[in-house]
């Protein structure tokens, strides 16, 4: 049963613009942050308008209760405590080995990273070859390619006479390779005239800076000495030999195979790690991460760069181009009955009008499909306006949740089957539903909007358009989060933690759902219902610790390699995924107004900057695994707050929050690459204020699953 009242009329916007695309910019962006550091305001560097703002989110901020980090024990630290990698830039990386510990010096014995490196992790003298190239040993090495080869035979040919020689498992900078080889192609690779520089790829390379000293959002994770762990095997050395000596290592347990194939998930007891480490063919072990999720926003201003300029129209909306595709124009509408006649896609449904009869569904009927976006996420109201099939059913018996219903395409099942977090009790607002919603909620079709009384007299109502940026499109939900972790907070929001586990599955899934056990699909691939569009609005956590420039931030980790995998062999695909919290301070102040910092790299060498506080210079910002090569990195920016600041444009303007690159002190790559609306000033002004905040979506008030 449905459980929200109907307005009455319905204002039609006018058609200003039409532009194409309109899936590439989704307003899928961040918010959460927490107040860790506090940063004292002069009053007299704030107006007194500033200075109301800040007092008034002070008080809102003192009153939060934040999650806490929990830290593990410092035994479990395999390099004895937290490390950050030491990564070089300009001429000073020219020349050097990038490893998982920063740039090293090909010759091991000039190499000062390797003093750190405890004992144990490294190889023992009689299992090195040295020669005058460098080391080897069987198993991984690292291998640079020779600059005078490539300049006479060519790249392409010279890479492949050295990797026939192994089995490549990896690319780095400078022409560097991570090459298995067998011992008894050795001296074939000791010999060949196509390689410059070698060194051991030693047990210390496979293990992630992380393991072990990472905070944790469960308590009970976090003082487990069996660590959770995701192993990647080289490509080519995995099967049934391989599972079988990992699984009889002592301290190994919960051993999984990854659904595709390349690795294993397991927990490994801290005191054997290294042994895990010394196992040829195993190529990187990571600890497996917390996932929280970020945050989304905003329709007109994004469709028209500005809500107050353009008056709130939705020039998409109004020429069609919202993701909805084009409906079958067979429908007719019987008056007398008031119900659809065949051959209509709703045939036998309640109408009023011959447009009513008329949905653009993805089942194979319309001569254009509506888009699909698969939101990896915590639930979704599918018993709202937003996504319910009629005005007072969520399904109907002609269209259940699936191919003909009219918002929802499917829920996969990872953690839940798509309940939310809506009561009240449970946070009051699912994550993953305002992010579905923000995308794609089309409440106006079915006549429902957002009334606010007062503005223009105390008894006046105005109806405010809550449509999604891309009104029809259809949501391809994947629940990764159930309703234990509702409670689970974030400084803005509750059920902020989610587990989606590897993200190399969770995107193959949009594309062919498991339905019915391992391999088994649904067939949303093919005939015109693809996905091309995934949303993931989480990232490793950088709100809920007590660390606030977290050392994971700027690293390329394995769930940037999963999405980076995933685009690189689907090549019409794009990811969306928020680039974190972390570019301001908090002080006295609003959440979008934070004190800037400004990563050392902005301009590609920290040569000039200036170090805020410990950090000297700012690391990099941008939380993983937003670092990926491939995807679509997006930021925040401010709310239209129409004319309360008279001509200033808010919209312009960044909040102190949101994350700033580049992307990884290696690439420079840039991010984010866009921005949208993230943060609302939400000022008291029935006059000239917007009807609601930058996001406000249709809820209510249970945890009810969709039918």
């Amino acid at each position: 049963m449905l459980r929200f009242s109907q307005p009455v009329g319905r204002k039609r916007l006018l058609v200003a613009l039409a532009l194409v695309l309109l899936l590439a910019v989704p307003s899928i962006v961040t918010r959460a942050t927490k107040p860790r550091l506090k940063v004292d305001w002069e009053v007299g560097e704030l107006s007194r308008f500033e200075a109301a703002l800040a007092e008034r989110e002070t008080r809102l901020t003192l009153g939060r209760q934040l999650p806490y980090g929990f830290p593990p024990s410092p035994e479990f630290a395999p390099f004895g405590g937290p490390l950050k990698a030491r990564i070089l830039s300009g001429d000073a990386a020219r020349g050097k080995l990038l490893t998982n510990l920063g740039h090293a010096d090909w010759d091991v014995a000039k190499d000062s990273l390797v003093g750190i490196v405890p004992p144990g992790l490294g190889f023992a003298g009689d299992d090195i070859t040295t020669t005058a190239r460098g080391r080897l040993h069987p198993g991984l090495n690292f291998v640079r390619l020779s600059d005078e080869a490539i300049a006479t035979r060519g790249l392409d040919a010279v890479l492949q006479s050295v990797t026939g020689l192994g089995r490549l498992a990896g690319l780095l900078p400078d022409r560097t390779l991570v090459l298995f080889i067998e011992a008894s192609r050795l001296n074939d690779l000791r010999t060949s005239p196509d390689v410059a520089r070698t060194r051991v790829y030693a047990p210390y390379n496979k293990i992630a800076l992380d393991f072990g000293v990472r905070l944790q959002i469960n308590r009970n994770e976090a003082t487990n000495p069996d660590i959770r762990a995701r192993v990647t095997i080289v490509p080519g050395r995995d099967g049934a030999a391989m599972r079988q000596r990992i699984a009889s290592l002592p301290g190994v347990s919960e051993l999984l195979p990854l659904v595709h194939g390349g690795g294993y998930t397991l927990r490994i007891h801290y005191s054997h790690l290294k042994r895990l480490a010394r196992v040829p063919g195993v190529l990187h072990i990571a600890p497996i991460r917390d996932f929280m999720t970020l945050n989304s926003e905003t329709p007109p201003t994004t469709q028209m760069g500005s809500a107050e300029d353009g008056l709130l129209i939705r020039p998409f909306d109004d020429a069609g181009v919202d993701g909805g595709g084009i409906a079958p124009a067979n429908g007719v509408c019987d008056t007398g009955s008031g119900t659809c006649l065949a051959p209509g896609s709703r045939s036998g449904e309640s109408c009023s009008g011959d447009r009513d009869c008329d949905t653009r569904v993805n089942d194979g009927t319309s001569p254009v499909p509506p888009q699909i976006v698969s939101v990896i996420d915590n639930g979704i109201s599918a018993d709202t306006p937003n996504f319910s099939q009629t005005a007072n059913q969520v399904t109907t018996a002609s269209a259940p949740i699936g191919p003909s219903h009219r918002k929802i395409h499917g829920i996969i099942n990872i953690r839940d089957g798509g309940a939310t977090c809506d009561a009240p009790l449970s946070g009051s607002g699912t994550h993953g539903n305002r992010v579905a919603a923000a995308i794609a909620a089309y409440p106006s079709e079915l006549g429902f909007f957002v009334s606010r009384g007062g503005i223009g007299g105390p008894v006046e109502a105005r109806n405010a358009n809550l449509d999604g940026i891309a009104r029809g499109a259809r949501i391809l939900l994947s629940d990764v989060a159930d309703a234990t972790r509702c409670t689970i907070n974030t400084l803005v929001e509750r059920g902020g933690d989610v587990d989606p586990g590897n993200l190399l599955d969770r995107l193959n899934e949009t594309i062919c759902p498991i339905t019915g056990g391992a391999g088994a699909c649904a067939g949303i691939a093919g005939g015109g219902t693809e996905v091309h569009l995934a949303v993931l609005p989480f990232g490793h956590p950088d709100n809920f610790s007590n660390d606030q420039l977290l050392m994971s931030n700027g690293t390329y980790n394995a769930s940037a390699v999963d999405l980076d995998t995933f685009l690189y062999n689907n090549r019409d695909f794009m990811v969306v995924m928020p680039v974190g919290n972390n570019g301001g301070i908090v002080g006295n102040n609003r959440l979008g107004l934070l004190i800037d910092i400004i990563p050392g790299f902005f301009n590609g060498t920290e040569v000039d900057d200036i170090g805020f506080g410990e950090a000297s210079p700012a690391p990099i910002q941008v939380a993983a695994p937003a670092t990926a090569k491939n995807l679509l990195a997006v930021g925040g920016s401010t709310g239209d707050c129409f004319t309360f600041f008279g001509v200033a444009d808010c919209e312009g303007a960044l909040p102190g929050f949101s994350s700033r690159g580049p992307a990884t002190e290696g690439s420079l790559r840039m991010a984010p690459m866009i921005t949208a609306p993230s943060f609302d000033l939400l000022v008291n002004d029935p006059g000239n204020a917007p009807l609601t905040g930058t996001v406000a979506v249709f809820r209510i008030r249970d945890n009810g699953h969709p039918p």
